[in-house]
């Protein structure tokens, strides 16, 4: 009975089924581009330089000196190879100080990296602007920011004096050659920044075989939970094991922040379709009073008749939920293998922060899921009023409805 009367008035089922089936496309599409452009903001700071998980002692994140640095032995070396997810890992040593060059001077932001190990972490090398990255034969090679380069008023070839503290509490200081000039999209790192070879970040700290840091790349950000457990499990009590969001909190609380704004437009989009998808579902009962009216008369209790409407409503939504996610996906693939991409001036606002000037999408089950879900329950609260009405009508008065 609830089917046929489903397709009895075939206009007014089509119009509920496209309320319902725009819903819940709506809010795919709005959650897919969501995860979907977060994801690849992600993926490019993690490849970029954090790295999906970082080995640091504990405290380190807190407070990031020299004196909370620990040996990268061996043994924790091995441990590292031995876990199948790990798609690489290198040391990195991290440093404050000053470098000069003639009259002009600037802090700097130091960083000491594997040539080698950066292969199978970062796209650091992908960075560098002009000249070229730091390697094996000239460990007193530099890649600094192009602006630091103009701070300092020199060129590549150059050579300055790096200053700073060192681990045994001496003033290190030694001279480099500034190879090439790289641009990581930050304008303060890109005026702070200056990349050297881990063996010449060593003997300028005296850090013998101690570092700051192990960073570590996979494959996908879905393996980070469980990467994460594997790492910490073959670390010693004094070391811990970070994800990007723990080594990044900014970006992490920025992109919250983001998600939170989003959150009250997508509200309002659920609210103003949630009271559309009422009046279709209102009306429907509405003009049937009548025939309730009838049914009521010969004999059929108002529960049993709102349990037919109520499976009517089950099937519209099926085929509205059927509709959306289908629109949802086909729409929400071809944005992730065909990204938007932004110019003009968002462009280059996206590109002078780091991140990728383009507008990517998801498909990930959970955004499909939780939509269903969603917009299921949306749909059985605008019912209540309309199931009311059905409850609360008598025979006489369904009847004589107009």
């Amino acid at each position: 009975m609830a089917w046929r009367s489903v397709w009895g008035n075939w206009r007014r089922t089509v119009i509920t089924i496209a309320a319902i089936g725009f819903a819940s496309f709506l809010t795919i599409i709005f959650s897919g581009v969501n995860d979907g452009t977060y994801g690849a903001n992600i993926r490019l700071t993690c490849d970029l330089f954090t790295g999906y998980i970082q080995i640091q002692k504990k405290g380190y994140i807190e407070n990031p000196t020299l004196t909370k640095t620990f040996s990268f032995t061996k043994e924790l070396e091995d441990k590292l190879k031995s876990i199948p997810n790990l798609k690489g890992f290198t040391t990195r040593i991290l440093t404050e100080g000053l470098v000069s060059f003639k009259d002009k001077t600037t802090a700097a932001s130091i960083i000491g990296l594997s040539p080698e190990g950066e292969k199978k972490v970062s796209k650091l090398k992908e960075r560098v602007r002009k000249g070229k990255f730091i390697n094996d034969e000239s460990i007193y090679d530099i890649v600094v920011g192009y602006k630091m380069l103009d701070n300092l008023k020199a060129k590549i070839g150059d050579t300055i004096v790096v200053l700073t503290s060192a681990y045994d509490g001496s003033m290190g200081n030694l001279k480099f050659r500034i190879a090439g000039t790289s641009k990581l999209g930050s304008p303060d790192m890109d005026a702070m920044s200056l990349f050297m070879h881990i063996d010449a970040a060593k003997e300028l700290l005296a850090m013998n075989d101690r570092v700051c840091s192990v960073v570590i790349s996979l494959d996908k950000l879905d393996d980070i939970p469980q990467a994460k457990k594997q790492v910490a499990s073959v670390l010693p009590n004094d070391l811990v094991a970070l994800d990007w969001a723990e080594v990044n909190p900014e970006l992490k609380q920025m992109m919250d922040m983001d998600a939170s704004s989003n959150m009250i437009y997508y509200a309002l989009i659920i609210i103003i379709i949630s009271f559309g998808i009422m009046n279709t579902v209102l009306m429907s009962i509405t003009e049937r009073f009548r025939q309730f009216g009838v049914m009521l008369a010969i004999g059929m209790r108002n529960v049993n008749l709102m349990s037919i409407v109520f499976i009517e409503l089950l099937i519209i939504i099926f085929f509205g939920l059927l509709l959306g996610n289908v629109t949802g996906y086909i729409t929400n693939y071809y944005l992730m293998i065909h990204p938007i991409p932004l110019s003009g001036e968002m462009g280059k606002f996206y590109e002078e922060y780091g991140f990728e000037p383009a507008i990517y999408s998801s498909v990930l089950p959970k955004i499909f899921i939780s939509t269903s879900i969603n917009t299921f329950i949306i749909c059985l609260i605008v019912f209540l009023y309309p199931a009311f009405r059905v409850m609360k009508l008598e025979a006489l008065k369904g009847i004589r409805y107009t």
